[in-house]
């Protein structure tokens, strides 16, 4: 790893995570923790392919990429594959996560911690005391962390049961101790921190299956003090899979989720809980329904609901919508990009809200994204930002302590349960813009006007330098302009509010431990990332042969070179449609043509590096028109012919139609052919393809063959 942070006491609760059959914790203050650098955004604007051979959609072509927000990188694995499992921020910054499933649909007792500092997932000496899936697990204020409900499954078949028993996790033993039973067995329930350091635990279902699970109405309270559960009445309305979102003034929104069995009604009905008056008022019907959506209370204050199940016959939308407390209204706005369920969105520091990954289902089947969208409050509209590693749903995740999103887990293709964890670092330039926004919400009774005024011009200036620049910089000159940029952070701005991380408390500017925690891991984060950049690896493809007759089979050997770490996935492009995440990976070709085949390597910190390498295949037999001629021309030809001579490329049809010139193909006569002539660049004019490289001897020889043997449409 490149960038490594100083823990700190932690004072604030955790944000959101997912799912259908997880909950979302609501929102009250920022998460923060550890680090590891970020690399380059894995799927730039020009690639026409997601990761993992999933092709983009008419869709995400036409959104806008915006790479430069920020990247996805690879965390070490889990000790284990976990799916609907929770997990919960520890004051020291550390990642708790508790239960799931892994393989063979089997819940689990266990329990492990992530050190965003070393990167490494350790299992807990203690278990819990019974499996558990959709579960909630929420930290407390003095360090523990509550871990309520759910349901157990011990065979791919199902069975167990659900649960009302909770316990706690002790950061300070690595132990679990039973804290008596809740008053109602409940799984898929929410679990949120009120200010006072009670918790509400409210609805959920009470099936172990969740396609006829039924939703319960009521609601308890459970107090650390006493650890005692004591019921706190009905919501108006029972349901299941809803969200919770704490608000700026401590009450408790209430946000749709399922009102009949299983997933089979989700609800516009919404409604708050004023933990003061322990009341549940209905606040009215949002515009859509929704399940197993994101909701997130965003800077202002207002709850962006975000995409959802729709309707009992499964459809899946890309809707949003707002919600404005203030005026108790909800009000629609711009739509993802793609329909996604099974989500749950990061309010990152410069306000924007990231959404990871989700599902959507095409023609009955299931597409796990391995794309994100950024929601921009200020313009209301979604952008892409790259990619994960692995397309997944049902994921549970949690902010950082310096403004990062950790995922982990969750379902994926071939029936996968995961094992990997991502996470998402915004770039220098959006890290700063996080940094500014921290400083501005600070209480008055926290930092003077003066001070705010000095701090923030501080920052501005560091992101007037480098706004413009690389993400992340490979070139020398830029590279020492961020290093001088971190170093004016470290004296100008960390050195200012670094007296509760053990550094010289006369001269801060920010007042109180609970304050500085708000910004220091921040602005550490992104003088890290200036002064010590990530070095992108390099690729090297092999090949133990690279031309001969079809059909050709190719072994290919992948490699990298990472100078500052290590390689951790390989991702081949066969240049034919195909490919391969194996390292080394063997390949036939079965039709002669040309083929550039590409090896991205992804390193330990998510950079990427790629090459590429040629296999010639020759064809001694009938050349076909569909799978060998065309292909040539689409590869290498139709993205710029077509205008020019009148000619056009795409088919056969028009190929022989010929263009301004006359007939370009003589069928049984490649040397009358004009076709033949241009690209071989002989005296008939401008060797094409116009403006880049001439078409290889194995792909003239092809054409040449296909016209000698008929210029079959075959």
């Amino acid at each position: 790893m490149k960038t490594l942070l100083r823990r700190s006491p932690q004072i604030y609760i955790i944000i959101s995570f997912f799912v259908i059959g997880l909950v979302i914790v609501g929102l009250n203050g920022w998460l923060h923790s550890g680090a590891v650098s970020v690399g380059d955004c894995r799927f730039p604007q020009t690639c026409l392919q997601c990761h993992e051979q999933e092709l983009i959609d008419e869709e995400q072509e036409e959104g806008e990429i915006a790479c430069d927000l920020g990247a996805f990188s690879d965390a070490t694995q889990m000790n284990t594959a976990r799916f609907l499992h929770s997990v919960a921020i520890l004051n020291d910054g550390r990642v708790f996560l508790t239960g799931g499933m892994r393989a063979g649909a089997i819940a689990q007792t266990s329990a492990e911690i992530y050190d965003p500092e070393t990167n490494t997932f350790t299992l807990t000496t203690g278990s819990m005391s019974i499996r558990r899936i959709s579960h909630v697990a929420t930290a407390l204020q003095d360090g523990r962390v509550l871990v309520t409900g759910g349901r157990t499954a011990t065979t791919i078949a199902g069975g167990g049961v659900v649960l009302s028993s909770a316990e706690i996790y002790d950061p300070a033993t690595d132990t679990f101790t039973s804290t008596g039973n809740m008053n109602v067995a409940r799984r898929s329930h929410t679990a949120t921190l009120l200010s006072d350091g009670r918790v509400l635990i409210a609805g959920g279902g009470s099936g172990v299956s969740t396609g006829t699970t039924l939703p319960i109405a009521s609601c308890e309270i459970y107090d650390p003090q006493t650890g005692v559960f004591t019921l706190a009445g009905n919501m108006n309305f029972a349901r299941q899979f809803q969200r919770a979102v704490v608000l700026k003034d401590g009450r408790i929104l209430l946000a749709n989720g399922s009102t009949g069995a299983g997933t089979s009604a989700p609800t516009k009905k919404m409604e708050i809980y004023d933990p003061q008056a322990n009341t549940f008022t209905y606040i009215g019907d949002s515009i859509y329904p929704r399940l197993a959506q994101g909701a997130v209370r965003m800077r202002d204050g207002r709850v962006l609901l975000i995409a959802s199940y729709t309707g009992v016959s499964g459809g899946i939308s890309p809707s949003c919508e707002i919600y404005d407390p203030q005026t108790n209204t909800f009000t629609a706005t711009g739509s993802m990009h793609h329909p996604r369920i099974d989500i749950g969105g990061f309010l990152l520091p410069s306000g924007k809200v990231l959404v990871p990954a989700g599902a959507m289902t095409v023609l009955g089947a299931a597409v796990f994204h391995p794309t994100a969208e950024i929601f921009d409050p200020e313009t209301e509209e979604w952008k892409f930002v790259g990619s994960l590693n692995l397309g997944r749903d049902e994921f549970s995740g949690v902010l950082l302590k310096d403004g990062r999103a950790f995922i982990s887990g969750g379902f994926g293709k071939n029936v996968s349960y995961l094992q990997g964890a991502e996470i998402y670092t915004s770039s220098p330039q959006e890290q700063a813009r996080g940094i500014i926004a921290r400083i501005e919400d600070l209480p008055a009774s926290a930092i003077t006007d003066s001070d705010r005024r000095t701090l923030i011009s501080k920052v501005e200036a560091t992101l007037g330098m480098i706004q413009n620049g690389e993400a992340y910089p490979k070139d020398k000159d830029q590279q020492i302009l961020y290093m001088a940029e971190g170093n004016k952070l470290e004296n100008d701005v960390l050195k200012k509010m670094n007296g509760c991380a053990g550094g010289n408390t006369s001269d801060d500017r920010i007042i109180g431990c609970e304050n500085q925690e708000q910004v220091y891991p921040l602005v550490k984060l992104l003088i890290d990332t200036l002064t010590n950049p990530n070095i992108p690896p390099t690729s090297v493809p092999g090949a133990d042969v690279t031309s001969g007759t079809k059909p050709l089979t190719v072994n290919f050997t992948g490699s990298g070179i990472d100078t500052d770490g290590t390689i951790t996935s390989y991702n081949w492009d066969f240049g034919d449609g195909t490919g391969s995440v194996l390292q080394n990976p063997t390949k036939t070709y079965n039709f002669g043509g040309t083929y550039t085949v590409t090896l991205t390597v992804v390193d330990d910190d998510g950079a990427t590096g790629t090459a590429t390498l040629t296999i010639d295949v020759t064809n001694p037999g009938t050349v076909s028109y569909a799978n060998e001629v065309q292909r040539t021309f689409n590869n290498r030809c139709t993205g710029c012919h077509g205008n020019d001579g009148g000619l056009t490329l795409t088919s056969r049809a028009t190929l022989l139609a010929g263009g301004n010139s006359g007939p370009a193909v003589i069928p049984g006569d490649a040397d009358a052919s004009l076709l033949v002539c241009r690209i071989e660049g002989s005296t008939c004019g401008q060797m094409m393809p116009k403006g880049s490289d001439p078409l290889t001897s194995t792909q003239i020889t092809l054409i040449r063959n296909w016209i000698n043997q008929g210029a079959l449409n075959n």
